[in-house]
This record gives C-alpha cells, sequence and structure tokens, in this order.
C-alpha cells in the first residue's frame, strides 16, 4: 500500500514536472527566435514558433488527482455503520485484539468450547507470564510452554472474572506521514468520559 500511495505522488509529480518541461521549452524557442529576429543583419526568421499551453495545463491538471489520491492517512476513529474509501487509496486499520484472544484462548489447551475459552482468557492475558503482541508470537510460546501475558495494541488487557478489562488504555496518533506516536494513557473513567 505504501508503494501505491508513493507511486501516485510521484506520478503527479513527475506529470506536473513534464508539464513544466515542456512549457519551458516552448518558451526557449520562441525566446531564441526572437533573438535572431533582432540581430543585427539578420535575415527576416519568419513567424516564431507557437507556445502550446494546452498540453502543458492539461497535464498539470491531470497530476492533482494522483497525489490528491495519495494524501495520506486521515487521523480519527471510524465509528459503526456504513464508510466509503476510495479503493487502492485508502485503507483502513482493524484491531482484531478480540480474535486474538479468543484463538489464543482456546491454544492454552486445545478445547474451543465457550467455556473452556472463557476460563482460559485470563490465563493469556494476565500476568504473571512473558508479554507478547501477536497471535504468531505468543502460540509460539504457547507451544514452547510457557505461560504468556497478552498485551493488546492500546495497553494492557488484564481480565477481571468476568473477561472485562477496564484499562488503562494508550490513546494514539497518526501523523500524516503514518508514524504512530502514543498521546496519552486513559483508565476506564478518562476512557468512558472521551467516548461519544
Amino acid at each position: 500500500m505504501i508503494f501505491l500511495r508513493y507511486l501516485l505522488l510521484w506520478g503527479g509529480v513527475a506529470m506536473i514536472a513534464a508539464a513544466i518541461i515542456m512549457l519551458s521549452r516552448d518558451l526557449y524557442q520562441l525566446l531564441k527566435h526572437n533573438q535572431a529576429r533582432s540581430a543585427e543583419g539578420a535575415a527576416p526568421a519568419g513567424p516564431g514558433p507557437a507556445i502550446n499551453w494546452k498540453t502543458p495545463l492539461a497535464l498539470a491538471l491531470i497530476a492533482w488527482g494522483p497525489i490528491i489520491l495519495s494524501s495520506g492517512i486521515l487521523p480519527g476513529t471510524l465509528y459503526s455503520g456504513a464508510h466509503f474509501i476510495t479503493p487502492l487509496a485508502e485503507s483502513i486499520v482493524l484491531f482484531d485484539t478480540r480474535d486474538q484472544l479468543f484463538t489464543t484462548g482456546a491454544m492454552e489447551d486445545g478445547k474451543t468450547d465457550g467455556k473452556t475459552v472463557s476460563k482460559d482468557m485470563t490465563k493469556v492475558t494476565n500476568p504473571p507470564g512473558t508479554a507478547c503482541f501477536t497471535y504468531k508470537s505468543c502460540l509460539s510460546l504457547i507451544n514452547a510452554g510457557k505461560k504468556i501475558n497478552y498485551e493488546g495494541a492500546s495497553g494492557d488487557l488484564d481480565y477481571n472474572s468476568f473477561n472485562n478489562t477496564f484499562g488503562p488504555y494508550g490513546a494514539f496518533q497518526v501523523s500524516s506521514s503514518g508514524t504512530e506516536q502514543q498521546v496519552s494513557v486513559m483508565d476506564a473513567k478518562a476512557l468512558a468520559a472521551a467516548t461519544p
């Protein structure tokens, strides 16, 4: 996806550069023609070359399409409902923490029934244990016989006896260049106040 973003961006910049080069070439030819015409003793050179404005202007206007498509990440929360995204230009990052917990919990003892997974949830999320952050790393630790402590994308996921977690949660901000930075840590009360 990042390759496509840069391809669109540099394609648009290249089209603008090509438009500038085409216009500069026509202006240069016109300048040379006028210099030859004004030189002393030179024979009349005839009509000057025409400046082609249409092609460079069209190329420069068309170039904004790929540049706009490569505009980057739009920060903000994607609330429930139907959303329009531009194909091949925008993407949505979904955090599948709950799915990873269910599958990791099921791998703890190999059983996948609801009661067992519910009971095993705290075995894979709560300390003590080796911290792991992805399904793959957690599974490899389980297969190696180690106790794990799954940490979610937003912070600790220490579950209570009802399989609820109350934070703290990390609040992250994504810049237009795509870098992610933690801006604050929120407990359950602060999260409830910040949620619409």
